[in-house]
Order: structure tokens, then C-alpha cells, then sequence
């Protein structure tokens, strides 16, 4: 999942876009993954956003 984030925030980094969104989704993944919920899907992703 990561690798694709990243390749997110650098594209809209070098095409000027504000990457404030996709760095705190990246950032959520990368919580997700360290807490080890690897194998789940991004569902498991909604929880983390209502908690900011």
C-alpha cells in the first residue's frame, strides 16, 4: 500500500498540488501497517480517519 502513497504525494508534489491530503492518508496507512493491520483493507482505514 505504501509504495503507491508515495507515489502519490511526490506526483503531486512536482505538479504543484497541495499534498497536505495525501501525506495524512499515506501517513494513516503507514499507522495501519505499524500497528498489524497489514492484511486488512482499506476499510480499516475509515476508523482511523473519525479519530484524526
Amino acid at each position: 500500500m505504501l509504495p503507491g502513497n508515495d507515489i502519490q504525494c511526490l506526483t503531486c508534489r512536482a505538479r504543484g498540488i497541495d499534498v497536505d491530503l495525501p501525506t495524512y492518508t499515506r501517513n494513516l496507512v503507514a499507522e495501519a501497517l505499524d500497528a498489524g493491520h497489514g492484511h486488512d483493507s482499506y476499510a480499516r482505514l475509515v476508523e482511523r480517519f473519525g479519530r484524526g
